[in-house]
């Protein structure tokens, strides 16, 4: 990524249809949101941008690779941004080379990039490219002699100004140790500069470099030990010599952690990113931040230790003020987990686990301001009432820390959960979920729960269950227009598949209401503007054997089926939430899947206009392979929230959030 303010940034990387057909892919940041710019194709089926620089708004320089599926040519290619469009570019491949790729690339003027990788010779061993944009073509030149150097690679490089470049990699010495390597170029020629990793030991390399003058250098990397336990790696230059500087190593990361890229603003403020790795899971990201005294441990915990993170509901009292709410998985099993968003970025926050509790989430938030918020959901307990099963679990926010609030169980139930709350004020809250036993046959076991907030304590409201139901009945989501209204939805279970279930509140009773009957249906979320007007969505089986976006309207009377599109190419999808900041103004998210065997998903948002539902374009991380958003609030009709979880291509599921307009 490339930014030249806070409000002027272009991020590069590539797109993945359900083929696996990979593609160049550009957005930019005005400030406000992302947009995508439309790129040429690439050069192949396996197209993608790996690194960008920009002198000004209408000069910008994208490198990438490309692979031909059928012909097996590699190589890469250059996107150039005139300030009205991208074009393709060639770039020069280095005499004798196989194969070469771009790992790095600065531009300190509209006429002036220098991009470095390296390139795979005849024999297999790999060595150093340097390329020259003159701001018409490309050129190779040659980095300075590196006699008995081998494997010899560039992965970074930073021009701060046209005659002054430092690019930095690794090579192998005649005894097969890697090494750091830090090449100057003055525009013309370049030079190699004495480098070394920490004393003590076996390997170091350099991945990245940031230089904030002449004068001023930051590289980053990893060195490890005879044992093999990587570290990170920092070195400096201060115009005369590099030196090795201390940098923090995240707790927890037992085998090892690395600096991938970094980004220094002036010699005494620089940011670093990075990834660690445990003995039980994979790679997870960690920042490092530099103060011109010492570095230090910038990311939120929890980090080390995660395997996949999920956000399950997001509630906005304000434009400026979101709390969304979830769960991570750890070395000792499942926690809780919350994140406030305040009109700028996302933080994490701290939320308690009931003591005992190897797997605990929050499945739901409501808020009703900026310092009211109650989240609900369900823990595991190994030992005390109901040991091996899962009982109810609600949390307050009150601005400052969440705290656990206590909650019933129904009598005789081993398996209970919160799945929906709604709140009209900090003291009046209605949840939602089910209740049933973990005795070898928990499907359709379950009956409808539903629990009231009074603002002192919970108690449990008896919920009917259909009379066809054969196999149980749960309420998945809940909209309170009023502190006597409410409406929940679910589906029971027959002996031909899941049937819709709706369920009105009058402060008093529960009671079912009539719905309309949708083959294999569940109704995920709803959401209510009055006692009159309400909208649920979930997913039904269609003629096609399908599933598709089921959507239906509460009128005060009964419900009313409304069409819901399957968005282009996809095969199933479903929609499991909702918000409508006005009756004829909806926003539902979801997720797609092309079919049922690749595993691969995508988000999806459909928009309501109180007439017909419309698919609306999301966006999804770069390099994710898979994503759902979970949850969505609106706090007016152009100004909506979204939060769930997306997979990279390392099986690492992460936490998402998504944005839409603003006020």
């Amino acid at each position: 990524m490339s930014c030249l303010s806070s409000d002027a940034c272009t991020a590069v990387g590539f797109s993945q249809n359900y083929q696996g057909i990979q593609r160049p892919l550009v957005e930019v940041w005005d400030g406000t949101s992302w947009a995508i710019q439309t790129t040429p194709p690439g050069k192949g089926a396996l197209s993608g941008l790996d690194a960008v620089s920009c002198s000004s708004s209408d000069a910008c320089v994208a490198l990438g690779s490309y692979e031909n599926l059928d012909t097996g040519a590699q190589g890469s290619f250059a996107d150039v941004w005139d300030g009205a469009s991208w074009q393709s570019q060639d770039i020069p491949a280095h005499q004798g080379a196989t194969y070469s790729f771009v790992s790095g690339l600065s531009c300190p003027a509209v006429n002036s990039c220098t991009a470095v990788g390296s390139y795979v010779t005849a024999t297999g061993a790999e060595a150093e490219l340097i390329e020259i944009w003159n701001g018409t073509t490309w050129s190779i030149q040659n980095p300075s002699s590196t006699n008995g150097f081998t494997n010899a690679t560039l992965s970074g490089v930073s021009c701060p100004a046209v005659d002054s470049c430092t690019a930095v990699g690794s090579y192998s010495n005649a005894s097969g140790v890697e090494t750091t390597l830090i090449q100057t170029g003055n525009g013309t020629t370049w030079t190699v500069q004495k480098s070394s990793g920490p004393k003590g030991s076996a390997n170091s390399f350099l991945s990245d470099v940031s230089c904030s003058d002449t004068v001023s250098c930051t590289a980053v990397g990893s060195s490890s030990s005879a044992t093999g336990n990587e570290a990170p790696l920092v070195e400096v230059w201060n115009g005369t010599a590099w030196k090795v500087q201390p940098a923090a190593d995240p707790t927890g990361a037992d085998l090892g952690a690395v600096l991938n890229v970094v980004s220094c603003a002036s010699a005494g403020a620089c940011s670093a990113t990075g990834s660690a790795d445990t003995e039980s899971f994979p790679s997870v990201t960690f920042i490092e931040q530099w103060n011109g005294t010492r570095w230090t441990i910038q990311s939120p915990a929890p980090l080390i230790g995660t395997v996949s993170t999920s956000l399950s509901a997001v509630s906005c009292p304000a434009a400026n003020s979101c709390e969304a709410v979830g769960g991570y998985a750890g070395e000792s099993g499942q926690a809780t987990t919350a994140a406030r968003w305040d009109g700028t970025t996302w933080k994490l926050q701290a939320t308690p686990n009931p003591a005992g509790a190897p797997d605990s989430i929050l499945s739901a938030v409501s808020c009703t301001s900026a310092d009211a918020c109650v989240a609900v959901g369900s823990a595991g307990s190994m030992v005390g009432p109901i040991p091996g099963g899962q009982t109810t679990l609600a949390e307050v926010w009150n601005g400052s820390t969440w705290k656990i609030q206590p909650t019933p169980n129904p009598t005789g139930a081993t398996d209970s959960s919160l799945t929906a709350v709604s709140c009209t004020s900090a003291d009046a809250c209605v949840a939602v979920g089910s209740a049933g036993t973990t005795d070898g046959s928990t499907f359709g076991s379950a009956t409808p729960l539903a629990e009231v907030w009074n603002g002192s304590v919970w108690r449990i409201r008896a919920t009917p269950m259909p009379r066809a139901a054969v196999g149980g009945a749960d309420l998945e989501g809940v909209s309170c227009p009023t502190t006597q209204d409410c409406v929940a939805v679910g589906a029971y279970y027959t002996q031909a598949g899941p049937e819709v279930l709706a369920e009105g509140w009058n402060g008093t009773v529960w009671k079912i209401q009539p719905s309309q009957k949708a083959t294999n249906s569940t109704l995920f979320a709803v959401s209510c503007t009055s006692t009159l007007t309400c909208i649920a969505v979930g997913d039904y089986e269609n003629r096609a054997d399908q599933y598709a976006p089921l959507s239906e309207e509460w009128n005060g009377t009964n419900w009313s089926t409304k069409s819901a599109p399957l968005p282009a190419g996809a095969n199933n999808a479903s929609l499991y939430g909702i918000s409508c900041p006005a009756a004829n103004s909806c926003t539902a998210v979801g997720g797609d899947s092309a079919d049922d065997t690749s595993g691969l998903s995508a988000t999806v948002s459909e928009i309501w206009n109180g007439a017909s539902w419309e698919v609306q374009a999301t966006p999804i991380p770069q390099k994710a392979i898979g994503g759902a958003l979970a949850s969505v609030s609106c706090t007016s009709t152009t100004a909506c929230a979204a939060v769930g979880s997306y997979t990279n291509i390392s099986g690492l599921q992460s936490t998402l959030a998504e944005a839409e307009g603003g006020e």
